[in-house]
C-alpha cells in the first residue's frame, strides 16, 4: 500500500430523529443454540437486519411497524408481532421437517443434474440489483485479535456475482502480533472475484461453471434431504471427483418449485488457487489458503436476490525477517479471518461522497481519509457487535490503533509513524498548518515526461490539485452533511525551487479552495436543500473555484509576479485571516 489519507472534517450538520430500537436473540427451539445470520425483515415495509454470529439482532426504524418476519435456511419462517418481541426478546425458530422417501435416486439418473441445470439457467438470467452493503471482517493469529475492518458500500450484483463495490464509509482496528502487523488490504475484491457462472482463474472451480455434461465429469452429486415447509428445498451435496485444491466442494439448497438457488456453501482446504497477496512481497509469502464461503439469497417477485455472504479464511503465511520487524528468523503462522457481507435496501443505494479517489487506493487508504461521523454510524446499524467483536475493539484500543472510531486513538508505534501503512497522501486544510513541499512529501517531478530536449516545459513546471469533499446522508426529510477542503499530494508535483515564495504560492492556491467551501457552507446554512439542490450547489462551487484558481495561476506566474501575489494574498487575508506572505517572510 503506497499512500494514506488523513482528513479531519471541519463542518458537520446533524439531524435528530425518533427511532424504534429493539434488540433480541434468535435461537433454535430444539437445541436452544443461537442462530447466526438470520434475516429479519419488516413485514409490509422495506428494510430489516441480520442476526450476528451469536444470534443477537438489533434493528432501528423510524417507521411504525407491527411485526417482523424471521427467515433462515433450514428453519421454518416465523412472523412475530412487535409487541410480543418487546415482551420476550428471545425468538425461537423450528427446524424444517425433512423427507427423502418421496424421491428415489438411481446411479445413472439425471434427476439431480437436471435440478442443477434449471438452477444454473436461473442464475444466468438473473437481473442486476443495486443495494447498500455492510461488510465486517475479523482476523486473529493464535486467538489474538490482529485486525478489525468494517465498511459500507454501494454494490452492484446479480445472483451469480458481485460486480462492483463503491466505498461509502469505514473504520479499522489493528494490533501487532509478535511485533508484526497483518492487513487484509483489498479483501473486498475477493468477493468481486467469486463468479458462480463465469468462474475465476485465481479461485477453485465451482459446479455452476459447468453445463450438465461437463458437470458429470468433474462432480458427484448426492441428495441429502427435501425440506417440507413454505420453501420446499432440495439440499444437495457436491463433491469433486478429483479431490484436489482446484475445485470447491460443498452443499446447496434449491427451491423445489421454482428452481432458484437459496444458498450455496463452498469449501476448499489448503489451496494454492487464491487471490490473496502479501502486503510486502519481499517480507513474506502465502503458502496456502483454506476457505469456507456461504452465499444466501432471498426470493423477491420470483427472483433471486443476494442477501448475505458469510465466510471463513485460514491463511498460512510465511513471514521473512526484515528490518522493520525485530524478528531473528523467518516465521510461519496461521491467520484466521471471518466475516460477513450483507446486502440491504435494494435499489436504494447510498449517496456516495463528492470526492475523486485514486482508483488504485485500497479500502484502508479510503478509511484513513475519514474522521468519525457519529450521525452516520448511529443511523447505520446493520448488525449488532458480537461479544468477541467488542473484546477485540477493546484490545485494539489498548494495544494497537483504531481509525475512524468515536474513541479512537493514535498509535504510538514507530511502524505507523514511519508511514509503512499510511503515508500522508491527502492533507486537510488548517489555519494552523501550512503546506511544505518537502515536509509533506510532494513529488519533485523531474521526469523526461515533463521536459523537451532536457528543457522543462513552462506549463509543466508544476501541477496542483485540491478538492472540496462533501458527503450527504439523507434521513427522512433531512440531509446530514459534512465537508472539508483537501489538498491532493498524490496528484501534485513541482519542478520549482523549494523556497518561501513557492510554498506561499501553493498555500494561497489551497486557501482559495477553503474560501469557496465556506461560501458553499453559507448557502447550505441558509436553506433546507434537497439532494438535487445539494448537487447543483456543489457543481456550481466546483466550477467557481476552477475558474478562480485558473485566474490566480495565470496572474501570479508561480509567485514571480509580486504585485499579483500581494493582491491574492490580501484576498485570502480578508476571508480567512491568514497572511501567507508574512508567514513565509516574503518582502
Amino acid at each position: 500500500m503506497k499512500n494514506s489519507i488523513f482528513i479531519l472534517f471541519l463542518l458537520c450538520s446533524f439531524v435528530t430523529f425518533s427511532q424504534v430500537k429493539l434488540q433480541g436473540l434468535v435461537k433454535n427451539s430444539k437445541t436452544n443454540e443461537p442462530i447466526p445470520f438470520c434475516a429479519i425483515a419488516f413485514k409490509g415495509s422495506p428494510g430489516g437486519c441480520l442476526s450476528n454470529e451469536e444470534g443477537i439482532f438489533l434493528f432501528l426504524s423510524s417507521k411504525s411497524l407491527d411485526s417482523l418476519v424471521f427467515n433462515c435456511i433450514g428453519y421454518q419462517q416465523k412472523t412475530i408481532a412487535l409487541n410480543d418481541i418487546t415482551k420476550s426478546s428471545v425468538v425461537y425458530l423450528t427446524e424444517s421437517a425433512y423427507n427423502l422417501q418421496e424421491v428415489v435416486i438411481y446411479d445413472k439418473d439425471d434427476f439431480l443434474f437436471d435440478i442443477f441445470e434449471t438452477c444454473r439457467a436461473n442464475l444466468v438470467n438473473s437481473k442486476e440489483k443495486e443495494a447498500k452493503t455492510y461488510y465486517v471482517l475479523q482476523s486473529s493469529i493464535a486467538n489474538q485479535p490482529v485486525e478489525f475492518l468494517e465498511c459500507y458500500y454501494n454494490s452492484l450484483f446479480n445472483a451469480s456475482t458481485l460486480r462492483s463495490l463503491e466505498f461509502k464509509n469505514g473504520r479499522v482496528g489493528l494490533a501487532p502480533y509478535n511485533e508484526r502487523f497483518f492487513v487484509n488490504a483489498n479483501i473486498s475484491k475477493v468477493f468481486i472475484s467469486i463468479n458462480l457462472i463465469g468462474g475465476n482463474p485465481e479461485l477453485p472451480a465451482n459446479p455452476f461453471e459447468y453445463t450438465k455434461r461437463k458437470l458429470r465429469k468433474y462432480y458427484r452429486l448426492k441428495l441429502l434431504s427435501v425440506s417440507e415447509n413454505e420453501s420446499n428445498l432440495y439440499r444437495i451435496a457436491f463433491t469433486p471427483i478429483d479431490n484436489d485444491d482446484k475445485f470447491f466442494g460443498g452443499e446447496l439448497w434449491i427451491g423445489k418449485e421454482d428452481g432458484l438457488l437459496k444458498k450455496i456453501s463452498l469449501e476448499v482446504n489448503q489451496t494454492k488457487k487464491h487471490p490473496f497477496l502479501p502486503l510486502f512481497k519481499d517480507a513474506g509469502s502465502i503458502e496456502h489458503v483454506s476457505m469456507q464461503i456461504n452465499k444466501t439469497y432471498q426470493t423477491q417477485s420470483n427472483e433471486n436476490v443476494l442477501d448475505h455472504i458469510d465466510f471463513n479464511y485460514q491463511i498460512q503465511y510465511q513471514h521473512k525477517h526484515v528490518a522493520l520487524a525485530n524478528a531473528n528468523s523467518d516465521t510461519s503462522f496461521l491467520v484466521s479471518c471471518k466475516g460477513l457481507m450483507y446486502f440491504y435496501d435494494i435499489d436504494k443505494p447510498f449517496v456516495l461522497p463528492y470526492f475523486e479517489y485514486n482508483s488504485e487506493f485500497s479500502d484502508y487508504t479510503k478509511i484513513a481519509a475519514l474522521s468519525y461521523n457519529e450521525d452516520f454510524w448511529t443511523s447505520n446499524t446493520s448488525m449488532e457487535y458480537s461479544q468477541k467483536m467488542k473484546e477485540g475493539l477493546m484490545y485494539f484500543k489498548k494495544n494497537g490503533v483504531l481509525l475512524n472510531f468515536k474513541n479512537g486513538q493514535t498509535n504510538n508505534s514507530n511502524f505507523f509513524k514511519g508511514g509503512k501503512f499510511f503515508e500522508n497522501n491527502y492533507i486537510v486544510w488548517s489555519d494552523t498548518k501550512r503546506i511544505s513541499l518537502k515536509k509533506d512529501k510532494i513529488i519533485n517531478d523531474t521526469t523526461a515526461a515533463n521536459s523537451v530536449n532536457g528543457q522543462k516545459l513552462r506549463t509543466q513546471l508544476y501541477q496542483l490539485k485540491a478538492q472540496m469533499f462533501l458527503d450527504l446522508n439523507p434521513y427522512l426529510d433531512s440531509i446530514q452533511h459534512y465537508s472539508a477542503t483537501i489538498f491532493d499530494v498524490n496528484e501534485t508535483f513541482y519542478n520549482l525551487p523549494e523556497e518561501p515564495v513557492t510554498n506561499c504560492f501553493i498555500n494561497i492556491y489551497f486557501d482559495l479552495y477553503e474560501i469557496e467551501r465556506r461560501k458553499m457552507e453559507a448557502q447550505i446554512a441558509k436553506n433546507k436543500l434537497t439532494l438535487a439542490e445539494f448537487d447543483a450547489l456543489y457543481m456550481a462551487s466546483k466550477n467557481n473555484i476552477k475558474k478562480q484558481t485558473a485566474d490566480y495561476l495565470s496572474e501570479v506566474e508561480r509567485g514571480n509576479k509580486k504585485k499579483a501575489l500581494e493582491k491574492w494574498n490580501e484576498f485570502v487575508r480578508q476571508n480567512l485571516g491568514i497572511d501567507n506572505m508574512a508567514i513565509f517572510q516574503i518582502k
